[in-house]
C-alpha cells in the first residue's frame, strides 16, 4: 500500500482521528515517518481515540489521489457491518 502511495521512509505523515477512524495523510510537515520496512506506525495517542488494542486488525483504505490512508478499527467496522446482517435493524 504504501509503494502504491508513492511512501517512502523519509515521506513525512500527519495522523488525526476523526469520527473513530484515523486518517494517516503524507504530509511535509507532519511529526511521523514510517518505519524503515514501510510501516505505518500509529501512536498510542492516536490509537485510544479510535479506541484500538494492541491485538486489533484493522481494515486499511488508500486513497491514492488524496495521499491518505483511512484505518478502520473493529469497532467502526461492526457499526458498518452489523446492522446489514441483521436485517437494517440496529442492535
Amino acid at each position: 500500500m504504501t509503494a502504491a502511495l508513492n511512501w517512502t521512509a523519509a515521506t513525512r505523515l500527519n495522523i488525526r482521528e476523526h469520527d473513530g477512524l484515523l486518517a494517516v495523510t503524507a504530509d511535509p510537515h507532519g511529526v511521523f515517518k514510517l518505519t524503515k520496512q514501510g510501516h505505518v506506525r500509529l501512536p498510542a495517542d492516536a490509537r485510544r481515540a479510535a479506541r484500538l488494542r494492541s491485538a486489533d486488525r484493522v481494515l486499511l483504505v488508500a486513497h491514492l489521489d488524496r495521499q491518505t490512508v483511512t484505518v478502520f478499527p473493529p469497532i467502526a467496522l461492526d457499526q458498518l457491518v452489523l446492522p446489514a446482517l441483521h436485517g437494517g435493524e440496529d442492535l
